[in-house]
């Protein structure tokens, strides 16, 4: 334990946690309706695509754009027992108190300072959870704190009072699916200060946090009722938020599969640099279409890809021999996370690289021919393939 708590202190370990509970009210945040799930099919299903408009300083946010392109259908499933506020219909109603007086309440017990005047703000949703694209929100409190049992205080960043988002049902690349039963429940979110040093400490706060909300009773309880967010970050890495943790008993592998991720990010960024790798290198690469060389390959889901119309693309990465094949995570390696950012930013998916081949029904031929295609170095470089429409 004691050989624990010093490699994080090596490491230079700082978590910070976002707590989100829903309040026991008996109405939604913002309107008259239940606060509470629906289990029977929807009565209606209305589909939407997000657009972006310009904010209030007259600019498009480039994450907006970025949703925009991908064309993707949100589809909101709705109940005749919702009003018309769940899918943006008509202006929010005022406040509930029985919410209110919950958060101010808490804002107390952790000896935080109240603003005079309270605000509705908005926060912005982009992902469709939110039918506005936006969630409501009311900062109640600053600069609490909460003392661990080792005596240390932990800061109380900021309390808000908020409304629940949409809950997901499916996804998948043409669309998303949310149930609006949930969108609008009232939620406190409690954010405390990246100060926390050891899985332990993250254990304690949460359990102390969770032990006052259940204490008021005057908060939700069951399976999605709170959820977890922790903030992960070490030195020379960077803050990596993994949303949704459900359970307490998974901060600790979390926690140390995201410190290997960014010890291992960090060497891997050593190793460009001690290579003179640089951006511009990559830039100055024009993708190749290599799709003649997968005519008759026995990879499978380059076949459909190819019968349904799809080209194959081929990049060389100049000096990334065997960079995206190091493993960063056990079972899981750079190239993965390489995929998965490209994936985000431009929605392709079906993206592979010659570190990991032959493999997936490719040979070792072809695997040739993309060197030899690309003008790429067997040893030195990287060729990264890439499967999608022209």
């Amino acid at each position: 334990m004691i050989a624990m708590e010093i490699y994080y202190k090596q490491v230079g370990l700082r978590v910070g946690l976002e707590i989100h509970q829903q309040l026991d009210s008996p109405r939604k945040l913002f309107c008259f309706c239940k606060p509470e799930l629906i289990d029977r099919e929807p009565d209606v299903r209305i589909v939407r695509f997000q657009r972006p408009t310009l904010s209030e300083t007259g600019e498009l946010d480039p994450t907006a754009i970025k949703e925009f392109k991908k064309r993707r259908r949100i589809i909101y499933e709705m109940y005749k027992d919702l009003c018309l506020y769940e899918i943006d219909e008509k202006p929010p109603e005022f406040v509930d108190d029985y919410a209110l007086e919950t958060a101010l309440l808490l804002a107390r017990i952790f000896k935080m300072e109240i603003p005079d005047v309270l605000f509705v703000s908005r926060k912005q949703y982009l992902d469709g959870s939110v039918p506005s694209g936006f969630q409501r929100t009311i900062l109640i409190g600053l600069k609490g704190e909460l003392e661990l049992s080792n005596g240390k205080k932990v800061r109380i960043d900021q309390l808000c009072l908020e409304e629940d988002a949409a809950r997901k049902v499916k996804e998948s690349e043409e669309e998303v699916v949310f149930r609006v039963d949930r969108l609008g429940i009232p939620l406190v979110e409690i954010t405390t200060a990246a100060e926390l040093e050891s899985p332990d400490e993250v254990l304690e706060c949460a359990l102390k946090i969770g032990a006052i909300l259940r204490a008021t009773k005057r908060v939700k309880r069951g399976l999605g009722t709170i959820r977890q967010d922790i903030n992960i970050s070490i030195k020379e890495g960077t803050r990596v938020e993994i949303k949704g943790v459900q359970y307490p008993e998974w901060f600790k592998p979390l926690i140390d599969g995201e410190i290997m991720r960014q010890i291992n990010l960090i060497e891997i960024a050593k190793e460009m640099k001690s290579r003179g790798i640089s951006a511009n290198d990559i830039i100055n690469e024009k993708s190749i279409d290599v799709t003649h060389i997968f005519k008759g390959t026995k990879a499978k889901f380059i076949q459909k890809a190819i019968s349904q119309g799809e080209k194959v693309y081929a990049l060389k990465l100049p000096g990334f021999g065997g960079i995206l094949g190091k493993e960063i995570q056990k079972n899981r390696r750079f190239g993965k996370e390489f995929a998965e950012r490209v994936k985000v930013i431009t929605g392709l998916a079906g993206i592979i690289h010659t570190d990991e081949l032959p493999a997936y029904g490719i040979s070792e031929e072809e695997k040739n021919k993309l060197f030899d295609v690309t003008r790429a170095d067997r040893e030195r470089d990287c060729v990264v393939v890439v499967v999608g429409p022209e």
